[in-house]
């Protein structure tokens, strides 16, 4: 499908089918593509991990070329998997380098493969051409080869451009070592015998055959790989700083282990995207058929600050996306649900507010200003619905089910002006780019001390506290320096207390500095008081000490 945005009646067209489709053809193909993986709220197809490789073994599996370019340009490689595939993550060449050499550290230890426990025996089998002796195997009542066979698994014919020839043989000697169930690959050349630990033959020169079948489709797609191996070669001159441990990171910052199996790893979150139960009153439905049709990023550092996060690009055609929007059910928008705008007057009262007094462009941007850590605000009325910007600026926590963004109490008349402002900031939004750093993790509930400061802080401090998160540059000013020794000791952890709690005004600070005092707990905001003085290794004053007793926070 191509980049482009459909115009706007042809988005109407895919809406106004969509209404006579049944909810359950979408609800099943969210679960056929395992958006549940990441979504609470959408059932995951029974099974649905199996559709997809074990990548416990993709280093010896894979061509790293192949899947250098494989990350940056998924295509179909499984036919028998109805519409389940391979989404587009947008990863830059860096990106899919680096994920591309953790991927080849995953290997199993070759004196375990299959082919090390095979035993010899006479070769009495008559030789026969490659492509006869793989029809006569029964390849071909699965594959295609050439054009010819059922198609109903994987294409044998740039096969060598994909896989390794070693990891071919040993896979055709027990498919089953890999966890590929018997009803979809049998093993065809051996049977295992248990109580020996070997593999005995079950056809005459088992082994030969093995081998000259893996060495023909190796060189199927010989070609292709040589072009696939120059790209690979130049990318990993052009970036020396892509490594295995920064892809061993953006592996785990996409939740890739919701769909794919690695023995040893485990995925930080249970999810990591907002649920859809719901989507359909949160969000305008032009924007959400629009945004299936061609996704962009909504939150530029992850659905949790600092994790990464992205929504792929499935390259869904427009009966799908009709399926989708039939289930998630867009609430129809009539023009009494919508305030009316502010007068000029009002509206350059808010837009001073939100530049001189709130919090909100510390982690939104709005026409071009502010933080990157939340959705850009410049278009926000044409993504939300104006009921549902009602409720989140009273109770975000309630409404977003976690405590990303912080409960600002204010004037129902503020908040309401607030909401009237926003409803109106339509367009098409800019796409907004993903500020370049390395993702980090926390718990979905961070506890901790460091959990906590990781989820609430390192955004803008920085994971040391040295000031220099991946929202610090979007900021007006640096924030502080929680490890600078001379910036902090003269400080009273009351003081940073007061800052946390109540926000940067409260300290005759920058207000973008959120209050979190409605949202942590105190005992929490101690915690991160205590975590930063670990940080600069330094106590309060004296003075603040002696006083601790009398004047200490609740």
């Amino acid at each position: 499908m191509s980049g482009v945005r459909k115009p706007a009646w042809a988005v109407m067209t895919v809406l106004l089918s969509a209404v006579a489709l049944s909810p359950a053809a979408g609800q099943n193909l969210l679960a056929e593509l395992g958006c549940g993986g990441c979504h609470p709220g959408v059932p995951v197809e029974e099974n649905f991990r199996s559709k997809t490789p074990d990548l416990t073994f993709a280093g010896e599996r894979y061509q790293p070329a192949w899947l250098f370019r494989y990350l940056q340009q998924p295509e179909k490689i499984r036919v028998h998997i109805g519409r389940s595939r391979m989404p587009d993550f947008n990863f830059s060449a860096e990106q899919a380098l680096a994920v591309t050499l953790f991927l080849q550290e995953q290997k199993s230890d070759p004196s375990r493969r299959p082919l090390a426990a095979t035993s010899e025996a006479a070769d009495t089998a008559e030789k026969i051409p490659t492509p006869e002796l793989i029809s006569r195997t029964g390849c071909l009542q699965c594959h295609t080869l050439d054009g010819t066979g059922a198609g109903t698994a994987a294409e044998l014919t740039r096969m060598g451009r994909r896989l390794q020839q070693d990891w071919l043989q040993n896979y055709l000697v027990q498919p089953q070592f890999y966890g590929v169930p018997a009803a979809v690959m049998p093993a065809l050349f051996f049977t295992a015998d248990s109580t020996r630990g070997t593999l005995q033959q079950r056809l005459p020169g088992a082994r030969r055959k093995i081998s000259e079948i893996a060495r023909f489709l190796a060189a199927r797609g010989k070609d292709e790989r040589s072009e696939d191996e120059e790209l690979f070669r130049q990318a990993r001159t052009a970036f020396p700083n892509a490594t295995a441990e920064l892809g061993k990171t953006l592996f785990l910052s996409q939740n890739c282990l919701a769909c794919h199996r690695l023995k040893g790893l485990e995925a930080p979150w249970q999810y990591n995207a907002p649920p859809l139960a719901g989507a359909g009153g949160r969000l305008r439905s032009d924007w959400l058929a629009d945004f299936l049709q061609k996704p962009t990023p909504v939150r530029p550092a992850g659905y949790f600050p600092g994790s990464g996060s992205r929504m792929p690009d499935f390259h869904l055609d427009d009966e799908e996306v009709r399926e989708i929007l039939a289930f998630l059910k867009p609430e129809k928008e009539s023009s009494a649900d919508v305030p009316a705008p502010l007068s000029p007057f009002a509206r350059r009262k808010i837009e001073k507010m939100l530049h001189e007094k709130l919090s909100c462009l510390g982690c939104h941007q709005l026409d071009g200003r502010g933080g990157r850590i939340g959705p850009d605000l410049s278009a926000v009325g044409s993504r939300l619905q104006p009921a549902f910007i009602a409720a989140l600026l009273r109770d975000p926590v309630a409404v977003l089910g976690h405590r990303a963004m912080p409960v600002h109490p204010m004037p129902a008349g503020r908040r309401e002006a607030l909401v009237r402002y926003l409803t109106h900031k339509t367009g098409p939004a800019a796409a907004q780019s993903l500020p370049e750093f390395t993702p980090w993790f926390y718990p979905q509930n961070p506890r901790s001390a460091p959990e906590l400061y990781r989820a609430y802080c390192a955004s803008c401090h920085g994971l040391q506290g040295q000031g220099d998160g991946f929202n610090a540059s979007f900021l007006p000013v640096k924030p502080t320096a929680h490890a600078d020794r001379a910036a902090m000791a003269p400080r009273a952890d009351d003081t940073l207390f007061d800052g946390i709690a109540a926000g940067g005004m409260i300290l005759d600070k920058h207000p973008f500095m959120p209050a979190w005092g409605k949202t942590l707990r105190a005992a929490e905001i101690r915690s991160l008081v205590a975590y930063m003085r670990t940080l600069c290794r330094c106590t309060q004053p004296e003075w603040a000490q002696e006083a601790r007793g009398t004047n200490r926070k609740p």
